[in-house]
């Protein structure tokens, strides 16, 4: 069998390798059916064989003579029940024809199917050797085929590789939709070559955008991705792939014990084969343990297959074959050591080629063209045929690739082969890439190297050596020969180093030429430099006097703006600012200088909405936007940078289900008492009946996560917005909570509790909300940003002033981590955003305590009562909202207000 499909190989070489594409038009046979005939897998038809050699122009006679020797040769063995398709697919991934031998992921497949079904857009993510592509390939593929199973309606699926140039090979593929009703459905296998093997930015986007379309209106194409885990990070660097990808990829784990079972024995069973007991619960055990280890499986059951005795598969054949963790290893080596000296070595290059050094990633394979690995050696086109019939390699319509990454890291040698040279395997593939574009752009001299990439490439690959005997980099006789180039990077290497050396001869030459042109025009220039020097000068002194009266008329004008500045202090203090820096640009005299200073020193207050209450205060995470809540329903949002205001719609508001309150007899909107942005333009809003909700400030768009109770809840969020905390729920008869008063923790994503804190002395009186803080009576409750602390005070009504104390609660444990001591009830708190200081509200000035000193600063700022704080993202401000709707900045490090 092995020796036919390297024959059909070798006939549709010496035919000029046409495409299977194009040999299925001339033969009428598919294109994958002629692909498979040639892989060696199993026994072709006979039909098929026929349609491929028809195709190459061979004699069909002859080939169908070959076909029943082939046949014959292959019948089982004296038991009579052996299959010769083996069951098992090694190293080599599972193909849609293979779905008969696909077992153990039915679950994951009826996953896929129905994600496909629901997004147009769709990724598939697990670690190497999960098998996201036989999954997608022998299950997902034929599952969405199958007309009669629920899905979406498919007139083709295309699948595909990125490869080195994913937009200019593929553009077609996705662009090209049938004639015939239904969606095209395309499978991009190995995603992350987008990143291992194109390197060009512009390629790479323009193939996400191609990929994309499928969101557009109207488009009848559906994407489904398999991305490598370690790669999935890389997909944040296009905001819109990452934007499709939040909530539409589907993550493939490791098999259990029952998945692994299947798989393990029920394609023995459908070649006829048993597995013995203790050999299935050995693979499973083993299996279970090593991560990305279903490749490994595969190859270690199939080289077993290989070892078997009649029907049953045993232990000691599993043990021989070198089991899950040597089996890959054994084949390798053993075919390794088979090869003569210069075999090996031409084995290695062939190898190396075949795989992508990481770069703080897994090394990656590496598909290359066939013509690639023409660096002309005479043994290359036996050691492939080596390397293919072992399954080490696949050899598929001109393209070579590792069968499984799992090899890389299975087999020793080539692990430390990778390790020894993987500086110059990186600079290798630097070269092969610049090789290739210079000869897409028709050899042009612009694409050569240059600097020190030449220098680097010239020294660890020296073009010039191509004759002399086999040589390390460093020159070692005995060690094995560097990575040897193929002609096209011979040829470009050297013209490059030509290149180089005749701009060098250039420059010497322009060098002697413009020497002897100084030399004689030195005695030409000496009088017209003598008096170029005494125009110089004259110019020098106008200038000079023109600079001073020049910098007289700015002196005096600045002088004058500073005068004015400090007549408007008292009346007009913004236009007496914009004065006083005005001054200072125009000249920063002394009197520019006070005048700053002094306007520095008056509180600066921005005025959010009138004279309402604030009851929330939150910066996005790039202190450019302020977003702010009045005691209603309404936010607005500020570009501190732009100084503009802009509201959110209504409908945007925490939650808009009415509520009936105790003796109104009417609906009302609960208020907004919390606001937190997630990220740069997603403000998280919770309101007083603990209901919470996402709204993006930019398009006003709103989400629901938590709906509010039936019973109002009053609620505090953490700046990271993943912490609720709540009390009891009152009796709305009397305003008394319900039960002992404690304040419940809880995940504010699924409402589930975390802890339950019991404050001393919590009053049961009437409860009302104010910003990020929750004030029941005279209880004012504070979170940190990461919800590991919270911040309780009691005192004011109905207690002791002078016995007012704040409490720093652990929400993990509920217990009691410190006891601070204000001079009066806090009315608001807000932690920073390390949870190493805490901000406190006490009457008409602020006070910042260091949770870690047990020591406070006291702020004054009279005439602003906060109700509402928050911290700027990096911690260096603190914006204090009054109940006179203004809001004051003031600098943490000098404890002094400062414009935003």
């Amino acid at each position: 069998m092995a020796e036919l499909a390297w024959g059909l190989r070798k006939l549709r070489a010496e035919a000029g390798s046409p495409t299977y594409r194009e040999m299925a038009r001339r033969s009428g046979a598919g294109a994958s059916s002629l692909s498979q005939a040639a892989a060696g897998e199993r026994l072709v038809s006979l039909p098929t064989l026929l349609a491929y050699v028809r195709a190459c122009g061979g004699d069909e006679r002859e080939w169908e003579d070959r076909w029943h020797r082939a046949q014959t040769a292959g019948q089982p063995d004296s038991d009579g029940d052996d299959n010769v398709v083996a069951p098992y697919r090694g190293l080599a991934r599972y193909e849609p024809a293979d779905k008969e031998l696909f077992f153990g992921r039915d679950y994951l497949i009826a996953d896929v199917v129905e994600m496909v079904g629901r997004r147009r857009f769709s990724a598939l993510i697990g670690a190497s050797g999960a098998g996201k592509s036989s999954l997608l390939r022998a299950g997902a593929i034929p599952a969405l085929r199958d007309a009669s199973a629920p899905g979406p309606r498919l007139a083709a699926v295309r699948v595909l590789t990125p490869g080195e140039r994913p937009a200019q090979t593929h553009a077609d593929r996705l662009a090209d939709m049938p004639d015939s009703d239904g969606d095209v459905l395309v499978v991009v296998d190995q995603f992350e070559e987008i990143f291992t093997l194109c390197h060009d930015p512009v390629e790479r986007d323009r193939f996400v955008g191609l990929l994309l379309g499928a969101l557009d209106e109207g488009s009848r194409l559906r994407v489904v991705i398999a991305v490598r885990a370690d790669f999935y990070g890389r997909c944040a660097e296009h905001p819109a792939l990452a934007a499709a990808l939040q909530d539409a990829n589907l993550l493939v784990g490791p098999m259990g014990a029952a998945e692994l079972r299947e798989a393990v024995v029920r394609p023995a069973a459908a070649a006829g084969l048993i597995v013995e007991k203790s050999l299935t619960a050995r693979i499973i055990g083993e299996t279970v343990q090593e991560p990305g280890g279903l490749p490994l499986m595969s190859h270690a059951l199939l080289e077993t297959w290989r070892r078997r005795r009649g029907r049953a598969l045993t232990e000691a054949m599993y043990e021989a074959a070198g089991g899950i963790h040597g089996a890959v290893a054994t084949t390798a080596e053993d075919l390794y050591q088979q090869l003569t000296p210069q075999q090996r070595e031409t084995a290695r290059q062939i190898l190396l080629r075949l795989v992508t050094p990481g770069d703080g990633t897994h090394d990656t394979r590496r598909p290359v063209a066939r013509a690639e690995l023409e660096t002309g050696s005479p043994d290359t086109a036996a050691v492939l045929e080596h390397l293919a019939r072992a399954r080490l390699l696949t050899v598929d319509d001109g393209t070579v690739d590792l069968a499984h990454e799992a090899l890389i890291s299975a087999w020793p040698r080539l692990r430390a082969w990778i390790d020894n040279d993987r500086e110059q395997l990186r600079l290798h593939r630097s070269l092969s890439e610049a090789a290739a574009a210079w000869a897409g752009l028709d050899q042009d001299p612009g694409a050569l190297l240059r600097g020190s990439r030449l220098d680097s490439a010239a020294e660890a690959f020296r073009p010039g050596d191509r004759g002399s005997p086999a040589m390390s980099a460093a020159g070692d006789p005995g060690a094995p020969e560097p990575v040897r180039l193929t002609p096209l990077e011979h040829r470009f290497l050297t013209a490059s180093i030509a290149l180089r050396e005749k701009e060098v001869r250039t420059r010497h030459r322009t060098v002697r030429r413009m020497r002897f042109l100084t030399a004689g025009l030195a005695v030409l220039l000496v009088p017209a430099v003598l008096a170029a020097v005494a125009a110089v000068r004259q110019r020098t002194t106008a200038d000079r006097a023109r600079a001073r009266a020049v910098a007289a008329q700015q002196t005096a004008l600045s002088r004058q703006l500073a005068a004015q500045s400090t007549s408007l202090a008292a009346t007009d203090p913004d236009l007496s600012a914009l004065l006083a820096v005005q001054a200072y640009r125009t000249q920063p005299t002394r009197e520019a200088q006070t005048a700053v200073y002094d306007a520095a020193a008056d509180p600066l207050r921005l005025q959010l909405n009138g004279n309402k209450p604030v009851t929330g205060v939150a910066f996005s995470p790039d202190g450019r936007t302020l977003c702010w809540s009045e005691q209603s329903t309404a936010v607005r949002c500020a570009d501190t940078m732009a100084g503009t205001v802009h509201a959110l719609p209504a409908t945007t508001a925490a939650n808009k289900e009415p509520s009936r309150r105790a003796g109104t007899g009417t609906g009302s909107s609960p208020n907004v008492t919390g606001l937190v942005f997630l990220n740069d333009r997603t403000l998280l809003i919770t309101d007083e009946l603990g209901g919470t909700h996402t709204t993006d400030i930019i398009t006003g768009r709103a989400q629901q996560l938590v709906p509010a109770g039936a019973t109002p809840k009053f609620v505090a969020i953490s700046a990271d917005g993943r912490t609720q905390t709540l009390v009891n729920q009152p009796d709305w008869q009397t305003g008394r909570p319900i039960g002992d008063p404690a304040i419940t923790v809880r995940d504010a994503r699924n409402g589930h509790t975390r802890s339950v804190v019991r404050p001393p002395n919590l009053p049961t009186d009437a409860m009302a909300v104010d910003g990020d803080q929750l004030h029941i009576g005279s209880v004012m409750l504070a979170i940190s940003t990461d919800g590991q602390l919270i911040a309780t005070a009691t005192g004011g009504t109905g207690h002791d002033q002078s016995t007012s104390l704040i409490r720093v609660w652990d929400t993990a444990t509920g217990g009691l981590q410190a006891t601070l001591r204000p001079d009066t009830a806090p009315t608001t708190a807000a932690f920073s955003p390390t949870g190493h200081e805490l901000a406190t509200g006490e009457g008409d000035h602020l006070r910042i305590w260091n949770l870690l000193a047990r020591t406070s600063t006291s702020v004054s700022d009279s005439g602003l009562s906060p109700t509402a704080m928050a911290f700027t993202p990096d911690g260096s401000a603190l914006a204090a909202a009054g109940d006179n709707g203004a809001v004051s900045l003031v600098n943490m490090d000098t404890h002094r207000n400062q414009v935003l």
